[in-house]
């Protein structure tokens, strides 16, 4: 679990998303608030679908488990983001989609038929929106690259 990766944004603290996890962290820090827990237990890209199973934890009311993707053909695409690289083709030039997962029991899943099914890779990253004491929080799961498989 990670605090909130947000894909599509910019550097500057002035969006809602970030002032929530902003002041989650310090709530955490300071005041003990409890952090839920994300863990993906499936990931998959085969025959134009993405497949998501996450697994979350923790004692914070959950609001809503959304997959966040981007399809892409570089091998590299997570590594490209550096300034050097021309690449448009990369992890801070693309545009990423949500889509709501789907709560069974601890688990959250989805399946999404994506737009380009010959795209030979998807970046996924899961996003969670919780809630402890009425008091918003956000946390993400690292990026993760996964291969179709066709």
């Amino acid at each position: 679990t990670y605090l909130a990766t947000k894909p599509n944004g910019q550097h500057s603290p002035g969006t809602q998303m970030q002032a929530e996890t902003f002041r989650m962290w310090v709530e955490h820090v300071l005041f003990d608030r409890p952090l839920s827990r994300l863990s993906i237990e499936e990931l998959s890209y085969e025959n134009g679908a993405l497949v998501c199973g996450t697994r979350v934890e923790g004692m914070a009311d959950i609001k809503e488990v959304n997959l966040v993707y981007a399809l892409t053909e570089n091998p590299d695409f997570l590594n490209t983001s550096l300034a050097r690289n021309s690449s448009k083709d990369n992890y801070t030039q693309a545009k990423w989609k949500v889509v709501p997962m789907i709560r069974k029991g601890k688990s959250w899943r989805v399946r999404v038929d994506v737009a380009n099914p010959k795209s030979k890779y998807a970046a996924c990253i899961v996003h969670l929106r919780d809630a402890y004491q009425d008091r918003p929080g956000h946390l993400t799961t690292i990026t993760r690259q996964v291969p179709a498989n066709r």
